[in-house]
Protein backbone atom coordinates (compact mmCIF):
# COMPACT_ATOMS: atom_id res chain seq x y z
CA UNK A 1 0.00 0.00 0.00
CA UNK A 2 1.40 3.38 -0.93
CA UNK A 3 1.10 6.08 1.22
CA UNK A 4 0.46 9.58 -0.08
CA UNK A 5 2.46 12.11 1.47
CA UNK A 6 1.45 15.47 1.93
CA UNK A 7 4.02 17.20 0.11
CA UNK A 8 2.71 14.74 -2.80
CA UNK A 9 -0.33 15.61 -2.81
CA UNK A 10 -1.70 18.45 -5.73
CA UNK A 11 1.45 18.57 -7.32
CA UNK A 12 1.84 19.54 -10.70
CA UNK A 13 3.98 17.86 -13.31
CA UNK A 14 6.29 20.38 -14.76
CA UNK A 15 5.65 19.73 -18.23
CA UNK A 16 2.02 20.34 -17.84
CA UNK A 17 2.46 23.80 -16.56
CA UNK A 18 4.76 24.84 -19.39
CA UNK A 19 3.97 22.95 -22.34
CA UNK A 20 0.86 24.47 -23.19
CA UNK A 21 0.50 28.15 -21.08
CA UNK A 22 -2.82 28.79 -22.58
CA UNK A 23 -4.06 25.71 -20.65
CA UNK A 24 -3.25 27.06 -17.43
CA UNK A 25 -4.38 30.73 -18.35
CA UNK A 26 -7.49 29.33 -19.90
CA UNK A 27 -9.02 28.18 -16.55
CA UNK A 28 -8.28 31.58 -14.71
CA UNK A 29 -8.82 33.99 -17.89
CA UNK A 30 -7.07 36.81 -17.85
CA UNK A 31 -9.37 39.51 -20.37
CA UNK A 32 -7.33 41.49 -22.77
CA UNK A 33 -9.35 43.99 -23.09
CA UNK A 34 -7.88 45.36 -26.34
CA UNK A 35 -7.33 44.11 -29.75
CA UNK A 36 -3.69 45.23 -30.92
CA UNK A 37 -4.86 45.70 -34.42
CA UNK A 38 -7.47 48.50 -33.30
CA UNK A 39 -5.07 50.10 -31.38
CA UNK A 40 -3.19 50.43 -33.77
CA UNK A 41 -5.58 51.90 -36.08
CA UNK A 42 -7.08 54.10 -33.29
CA UNK A 43 -3.16 56.05 -32.49
CA UNK A 44 -2.85 56.23 -36.49
CA UNK A 45 -3.83 59.77 -37.61
CA UNK A 46 -4.28 61.45 -41.15
CA UNK A 47 -1.44 64.28 -40.85
CA UNK A 48 -3.88 66.49 -43.52
CA UNK A 49 -6.53 66.22 -41.48
CA UNK A 50 -5.38 67.48 -38.02
CA UNK A 51 -9.04 68.87 -36.86
CA UNK A 52 -10.93 65.41 -36.82
CA UNK A 53 -7.55 64.03 -35.14
CA UNK A 54 -7.98 66.55 -32.80
CA UNK A 55 -11.39 65.66 -32.32
CA UNK A 56 -11.21 62.45 -31.73
CA UNK A 57 -8.63 62.26 -28.97
CA UNK A 58 -10.78 62.98 -26.05
CA UNK A 59 -13.15 60.02 -26.70
CA UNK A 60 -9.94 57.49 -27.63
CA UNK A 61 -8.14 58.95 -24.00
CA UNK A 62 -11.47 58.32 -22.46
CA UNK A 63 -11.98 54.60 -23.71
CA UNK A 64 -8.45 53.58 -23.58
CA UNK A 65 -8.52 55.12 -19.29
CA UNK A 66 -11.39 53.07 -18.86
CA UNK A 67 -10.13 50.03 -20.28
CA UNK A 68 -6.53 50.58 -18.20
CA UNK A 69 -9.21 51.11 -14.63
CA UNK A 70 -10.42 47.86 -15.96
CA UNK A 71 -7.03 46.18 -16.33
CA UNK A 72 -6.11 47.50 -13.16
CA UNK A 73 -9.25 45.70 -11.35
CA UNK A 74 -8.14 42.62 -13.03
CA UNK A 75 -4.28 42.79 -11.49
CA UNK A 76 -5.61 44.17 -8.02
CA UNK A 77 -8.30 40.83 -8.17
CA UNK A 78 -5.73 38.39 -8.83
CA UNK A 79 -3.33 39.96 -6.89
CA UNK A 80 -5.79 39.36 -3.79
CA UNK A 81 -6.43 36.13 -4.85
CA UNK A 82 -2.85 35.24 -4.32
CA UNK A 83 -2.75 35.88 -1.24
CA UNK A 84 -6.32 34.12 -0.38
CA UNK A 85 -5.30 31.03 -2.07
CA UNK A 86 -2.01 30.90 -0.53
CA UNK A 87 -4.10 30.60 2.67
CA UNK A 88 -6.32 28.30 1.48
CA UNK A 89 -3.59 26.46 0.19
CA UNK A 90 -1.33 26.71 3.88
CA UNK A 91 -4.50 25.79 5.87
CA UNK A 92 -5.18 22.62 4.03
CA UNK A 93 -1.76 21.29 4.13
CA UNK A 94 -1.54 21.76 7.40
CA UNK A 95 -4.91 20.01 8.03
CA UNK A 96 -3.46 17.11 6.03
CA UNK A 97 -0.19 16.77 7.98
CA UNK A 98 -1.52 17.08 11.73
CA UNK A 99 -4.13 14.26 10.39
CA UNK A 100 -1.28 12.35 9.08
CA UNK A 101 0.95 12.73 12.14
CA UNK A 102 3.51 14.35 9.37
CA UNK A 103 5.42 17.73 10.89
CA UNK A 104 6.08 19.76 8.40
CA UNK A 105 8.62 23.09 8.94
CA UNK A 106 7.66 26.67 7.96
CA UNK A 107 10.18 26.51 4.85
CA UNK A 108 8.15 22.97 3.99
CA UNK A 109 4.64 24.07 3.99
CA UNK A 110 5.88 27.50 2.01
CA UNK A 111 7.58 25.35 -0.74
CA UNK A 112 4.40 23.18 -0.73
CA UNK A 113 2.22 25.85 -1.46
CA UNK A 114 4.20 27.61 -3.86
CA UNK A 115 4.11 24.22 -5.80
CA UNK A 116 0.57 24.01 -6.26
CA UNK A 117 -0.88 24.23 -9.95
CA UNK A 118 -3.41 26.46 -9.08
CA UNK A 119 -1.09 28.94 -7.08
CA UNK A 120 1.16 29.18 -9.87
CA UNK A 121 -1.65 29.39 -12.16
CA UNK A 122 -2.76 32.06 -10.39
CA UNK A 123 0.83 33.92 -10.39
CA UNK A 124 0.86 33.53 -13.87
CA UNK A 125 -2.37 35.32 -14.97
CA UNK A 126 -1.23 38.15 -12.23
CA UNK A 127 1.96 38.68 -14.11
CA UNK A 128 -0.17 38.52 -17.26
CA UNK A 129 -3.06 40.71 -16.01
CA UNK A 130 0.03 43.81 -15.31
CA UNK A 131 0.92 43.37 -18.84
CA UNK A 132 -2.29 43.77 -19.67
CA UNK A 133 -2.74 46.47 -17.78
CA UNK A 134 0.82 48.22 -18.63
CA UNK A 135 0.00 47.94 -21.81
CA UNK A 136 -3.40 49.56 -21.68
CA UNK A 137 -1.86 52.58 -19.91
CA UNK A 138 1.03 52.87 -22.47
CA UNK A 139 -1.68 53.47 -25.24
CA UNK A 140 -3.53 56.03 -23.05
CA UNK A 141 -0.13 57.95 -22.11
CA UNK A 142 0.93 57.73 -25.89
CA UNK A 143 -2.71 59.34 -27.10
CA UNK A 144 -1.36 62.19 -24.43
CA UNK A 145 1.79 62.14 -26.62
CA UNK A 146 -0.15 62.19 -29.94
CA UNK A 147 -2.28 65.21 -28.37
CA UNK A 148 0.59 67.29 -28.26
CA UNK A 149 2.13 66.21 -31.85
CA UNK A 150 -1.00 66.83 -33.26
CA UNK A 151 -0.91 70.57 -31.43
CA UNK A 152 2.36 70.73 -32.69
CA UNK A 153 1.78 69.91 -36.33
CA UNK A 154 -1.26 72.40 -35.92
CA UNK A 155 0.93 74.85 -35.20
CA UNK A 156 3.48 74.80 -37.67
CA UNK A 157 1.01 74.28 -40.14
CA UNK A 158 -0.33 77.94 -38.89
CA UNK A 159 3.29 79.17 -39.29
CA UNK A 160 3.61 78.27 -43.11
CA UNK A 161 -0.07 79.36 -43.48
CA UNK A 162 0.77 82.88 -41.90
CA UNK A 163 4.71 83.02 -43.22
CA UNK A 164 6.44 82.40 -40.03
CA UNK A 165 4.41 85.68 -38.70
CA UNK A 166 2.24 84.29 -36.32
CA UNK A 167 -1.60 85.00 -36.32
CA UNK A 168 -2.88 87.93 -35.06
CA UNK A 169 -6.61 88.33 -34.84
CA UNK A 170 -8.01 91.98 -34.67
CA UNK A 171 -5.09 93.78 -33.79
CA UNK A 172 -3.87 96.92 -35.32
CA UNK A 173 -0.04 96.49 -37.05
CA UNK A 174 1.39 99.15 -36.84
CA UNK A 175 0.38 102.89 -36.48
CA UNK A 176 2.14 106.02 -36.73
Amino acid sequence: MSEKRVWDMNLPNPSDLFSDQRDINDNHMVKQFANPEKIEEHIRFDPTNLNDALLRLSSMYAYYGTLAAKGRMQRDGFKNKQVLLRAQKDRAIRKKAKEDGEKLTEPQIKAIVETQKAVIANDLCAIESQAVMTSLEVVRDAIKVQRDTIIQLNKNAQNELYGGMGHRSGSASGSS
